[in-house]
């Protein structure tokens, strides 16, 4: 069964009952930074919340929908629905698998049925750290120049597995949600693999660092790109690796053909 956990510290995002006179009815989670294409999936499995990764589960349930908020503060998060179920009480998970206050489990039965179906349509990658050290950018310098600092996230193949094209976009398109949401400046960054055809649509983000850490974090990414003082740095989310000084903006920005383009790629 695929199972979602959350660290639930900030009262706004405290579960409630949909009926505060019938505590026994469906339940709201409060507003959570999820793509759709994910809460989609995990409808009719389990919620837990916690107060820390080590802490026993203070609630949880069956999952049976969700719904995306449409204005306000949490405009493009999710608040799921579900039926809060006694025995979700007092339950223990991991800590590895945590990022920015979730954790997802999915179910290894789904899991291998799906890379068996999909394991020929979909690509996979090569070697994650290589593709890393050999990323370059599309990217068109902003009107008012390149920002003094910036990090660059994608939103892109969650964890490093690969996924369709079609649930890559849904997120691309909710990490831009969570942008403006944000009030963030933002514009947009292809990183792609020299001598590969592999590439991931992103962004260039006017924020700091940690921030930007943060959000890969909140969006499963296993590294994210910061750019200061004209140098391009490879940061690794889970802040255990060493950082990489990889090359200068003007090195790492190439708007000429590339493999990914049919073209000869740089040299």
């Amino acid at each position: 069964m695929n199972t979602i956990h959350f660290i639930q510290r900030d009262p706004k995002l405290a579960p409630a009952p949909e009926s505060p006179k019938d505590s026994a009815s469906l339940w709201r989670s409060g507003y959570w930074a999820v793509p759709e294409s994910t809460a989609l999936k995990l409808i009719g499995g389990m919620i837990y919340f916690h107060e820390r990764q080590d802490s026993r589960s203070k609630r949880g349930g069956e999952i049976v929908g969700y719904e995306v908020v449409k204005e306000g503060d949490f405009a493009g998060r999710i608040i799921f629905r579900f039926r809060e179920d006694s025995s979700a009480r007092g339950k223990l998970t991991g800590r590895e698998g945590w990022a920015m206050e979730k954790k997802i489990v999915w179910d290894n039965a789904i899991k291998s049925e799906n890379e068996s179906t999909n394991q020929s349509s979909i690509p996979t990658p090569p070697n994650i750290n290589e593709l890393f050290q050999n990323a370059r950018w599309r990217a068109e310098e902003p009107k008012d120049g390149w920002p003094e600092s910036f990090g660059v996230v994608t939103a892109w193949n969650p964890n490093g597995k690969i996924i369709s094209d079609e649930e890559n976009a849904e997120r691309t398109e909710a990490l831009r949600k969570d942008l403006d949401n944000r009030e963030l400046l933002y514009f947009p960054v292809t990183g792609y693999a020299l001598d590969s055809d592999h590439y991931e649509d992103g962004f260039g983000i006017v924020c700091g660092r940690d921030e930007t850490i943060r959000l890969g974090q909140e969006w499963e990414q296993l590294a994210v790109f910061w750019m200061d003082d004209g140098w391009v740095w490879l940061i690794f989310c889970d802040r255990d690796r060493e950082e990489t000084r990889l090359r200068t903006l003007e090195e790492m920005v190439s708007n000429r053909e590339s493999i990914l383009d049919g073209g000869p790629g740089e040299p």
